[in-house]
């Protein structure tokens, strides 16, 4: 056709390079598949452990605690875990229904699990 310019494009023998070769879709394979282990071998960890927060503190008045003092306290509503571990500091009052408290711990699922508990203000009982 006259007045029509056309580009040219040689033509090229495709090249073993232009197309993957087996060993090489492999490998990609295999990467993606550790790729997919790894993230979600991770968030199936975080996922089955529960939430904790270390060095958390509640302040309240406890409500009620167990003969002997290890068990499960009430301190104003929350559920308070004292084992023979955790250490409580009487030295402004005793430990006892009423007193003003501190507990330091963590929270784990609905039970704070308390490492310490200061007793702030005793029970101003008559």
């Amino acid at each position: 056709m006259p007045g029509v310019l056309r580009a040219t494009v040689p033509y090229r023998q495709p090249h073993h390079s232009d197309r993957d070769c087996p060993m090489q879709t492999f490998r990609r394979l295999l990467a993606t598949a550790l790729v997919f282990a790894i993230t979600a071998g991770t968030a199936f960890a975080f996922a089955s452990r529960p939430p904790e927060v270390y060095g958390q503190k509640h302040y309240g008045i406890i409500v009620e605690m167990p003969n002997g003092r290890i068990g499960i306290w009430n301190i104003t509503g929350e559920r308070v875990e004292v084992t023979k571990e955790t250490t409580i500091d009487e030295k402004l009052g005793k430990a006892e229904p009423g007193a003003f408290v501190e507990a330091t711990g963590k929270k784990q699922w609905s039970i704070f699990k308390a490492s310490r508990i200061v007793v702030k203000l005793p029970d101003n009982k008559p």
